[in-house]
């Protein structure tokens, strides 16, 4: 019995030995797949700040060509009103100007045929 009990310790021994180096390389490869995690996040992270900054770049401009175009359409839309307003002063003229000749010839007239009879 002496030696199967030995036979069994050292048969435990090894296997013990077994499990130790078993867990010492689950160890290593936790860590190493931990690592390995912690880099691809780090990577996307910086891709993703990355991608951020030039997401922001991209819209500050065209908040800029947005802001020109509208600058430039008000500009025009201010010229194309006080054309409109020079014209509208021009035929106000043109309009007042036949008035008052159609009244002056109505009231020639007028006086004409007063001081004719």
């Amino acid at each position: 019995m002496p030696d199967t009990l030995e036979v069994r310790i050292a048969h435990l021994e090894g296997a013990y030995e077994q499990i130790d180096k078993r867990l010492s390389d689950l160890r290593q490869e936790m860590t190493a797949g931990f690592a390995q995690v912690r880099e691809e996040m780090a990577q996307l992270r910086q891709e993703m700040t990355a991608g951020f900054a030039q997401l922001r770049q991209e819209m500050a401009q065209f908040r800029q060509e947005l802001r020109q175009e509208m600058t430039a359409g008000f500009a025009q839309v201010r010229q194309e009103m006080t054309q409109l307003r020079q014209q509208t002063q021009e035929q106000f003229r043109w309009i007042l100007g036949f008035q008052i000749v159609t009244w002056i010839s109505i009231l020639g007239t007028l006086l004409a045929i007063l001081l004719h009879r």
